[in-house]
């Protein structure tokens, strides 16, 4: 679990991602869900979030071996109505470490899983 990057609330589940085909491609490490190393999931996102993400830098390899995509980290945590994410980056989009977003919840069931048994 990790703390918030803009208050001390914890409880974040460490997370990676990439632009790809059009949505934000997730992967999560941990109890397994959809995938034997844990989870992966595609989420649309608003144009303009998708391409600030697309600028992010990638350093993190892919969960899935025999891949050679990268990404970028990010976290999320599960509350009553959505999934909130973080965005860390050199680079503000909508906060000044980077971006928050919501997911509402039902969108995303393998996620909202992973998030609950992590």
């Amino acid at each position: 679990m990790a703390k918030s990057f803009a208050s001390k609330r914890e409880g974040y589940v460490a997370l990676q991602a990439r632009v790809k085909d059009g949505l934000l491609h997730v992967q999560g490490k941990g109890q397994e869900v959809n995938r034997n190393y844990g989870v992966a999931v595609d989420i649309a996102l608003p144009v303009n979030l998708k391409e600030w993400m697309s600028t992010v830098y990638r350093g993190y390899k892919s969960l899935y071996p025999d891949s050679s995509e990268s990404y970028f980290f990010l976290q999320a945590v599960l509350n009553d109505d959505y999934i909130h994410f973080q965005v860390s980056s050199g680079s503000p989009f909508n906060r000044d470490y980077g971006a928050t977003f919501d997911v509402p919840v039902g969108m995303c069931k393998p996620l909202e899983t992973f998030i609950n048994s992590n």
